[in-house]
């Protein structure tokens, strides 16, 4: 964690990649993703993340992929959960949100920032 602008904390993620699949790893509510169809977050940087819904070995989905493309700016990030079609009857079991960072790259680095992670129903 470090310091974010207006006084907060954002995540601070340095990556180094070694493989095309590398990624973060976030815990969710599944009791609120049941009732929120998105998830949303401001991210900081030049990436494109794949997310990915999981909620075992055997069940996992992915969403979409987005980009942020400023190092200076905010960029919202707005994942739809509906897109993980196999996951909708099952979404309170989702266990975690797996942000795979520029998949299918295999080298490179850099540094995002993560912030204001939120469910939202719009």
């Amino acid at each position: 964690m470090v310091s974010a602008p207006g006084g907060g904390k954002c995540l601070r993620v340095d990556f180094t990649k070694t493989h095309g699949w590398n990624y973060i790893t976030m815990k969710l509510d599944p009791e609120m993703l049941a009732v929120h169809r998105f998830i949303t977050m401001k991210v900081k940087g030049r990436v494109t993340l794949l997310g990915k819904l999981w909620c075992s070995d055997d069940l996992q989905q992915d969403m979409e992929m987005q980009s942020a493309n400023s190092e200076s700016e905010w960029t919202t990030l707005k994942f739809d959960t509906r897109r993980a079609d196999r996951i909708i009857p099952g979404r309170d079991a989702v266990e975690k949100l797996l942000l795979f960072v520029e998949p299918g790259v295999w080298s490179g680095s850099g540094t995002i920032y993560i912030d204001d992670v939120e469910y939202s129903g719009k």
